[in-house]
């Protein structure tokens, strides 16, 4: 759907260039796209809205009450609303107005969230517990530093990547994804012996990631805003750090290592069989 909307756009860009050097209309490419640029948020944060409402019915049928998809989808709308508002002149709203509106709606969120989950998952995961010969690749607390590769990159300012449906090389890939999703399937990766590296960054969107019962893998996940659930274990809010290491990673002879930055959004990483 991401890809179809980007083609729209795209389109009605070039539609409007070629009108504008014919004469048939009067406008500015450049201020109408300086413009109407919050559009792609409120785009992204509608289509969260809509994906948060299947989540959330199909969780409350569980019994289960899960809002954060619907309330970050809200989050992002109302962001991208002020914008366009704020550029269209219909009103003006500061950052910090704004803000001072959202901080007490997340302190409610978060009190509704310890309410109605079974439990509060705000831990970081480790199974390791081992510092070896690596220490210097890890910060004042412990965590190990966000690892910056050199294999293939891939950068998309709008769009979703999925990578997996059939049989893929790893090779060291780092993705940037500006907005959009990131879906990645470890079971179809053919691996190089030792470590495999996988650095995913990106804006606006989610990230999903598959990983083999058998598969050792170190994951290490950065999120601004939204939530974080690494196989049973799951916490949400701002600035959440989590990380996770196989017990049996270090002697493995193929393994992965995945670095995760995002934004805002989700980042869910899952067995599979």
């Amino acid at each position: 759907m991401t890809n179809k909307i980007v083609g729209a756009l795209i389109l009605v860009t070039g539609l409007l260039f070629l009108l504008s050097n014919i004469g048939v209309v009067e406008m500015n490419i450049g201020t109408f796209i300086s413009t109407f640029w919050p559009l792609l948020i409120i785009y992204f944060g509608i289509r969260q809205v809509f994906r948060g409402l299947v989540y959330f019915s199909r969780k409350l049928s569980d019994g289960k009450w899960r809002i954060n998809k619907l309330f970050w989808g809200l989050v992002i709308t109302a962001f991208g609303v002020t914008l366009q508002g704020n550029h269209l002149g219909y009103f003006y709203i500061s950052s910090g107005q704004f803000w001072s509106w959202i901080w007490p709606i997340l302190i409610i969120y978060f009190g509704l969230s310890i309410i109605f989950n079974r439990k509060s998952d705000l831990i970081v995961i480790d199974l390791s517990n081992k510092y070896d010969d690596d220490d210097a690749d890890r910060d004042t607390f412990g965590h190990r530093k966000s690892k910056r590769i050199t294999g293939i990159k891939r950068k998309h300012l709008i769009g979703d990547i999925k990578l997996g449906k059939t049989p893929w090389q790893i090779e060291d890939l780092q993705t940037w994804v500006g907005i959009g999703d990131i879906s990645i399937d470890l079971s179809t990766a053919m691996l190089k012996e030792g470590e495999n590296v996988i650095d995913l960054s990106g804006g606006i969107g989610d990230v999903k990631i598959l990983v083999p019962d058998a598969l050792p893998v170190k994951i290490n996940v950065d999120v601004k805003l939204g939530e974080v659930k690494i196989f049973e274990n799951r916490q949400s809010g701002t600035s959440r750090f989590v990380s996770y290491e196989s017990e049996n990673y270090t002697l493995a002879d193929k393994k992965v290592a995945i670095y995760v930055q995002l934004s805002i959004g989700d980042v869910k990483v899952k067995r599979v069989d």
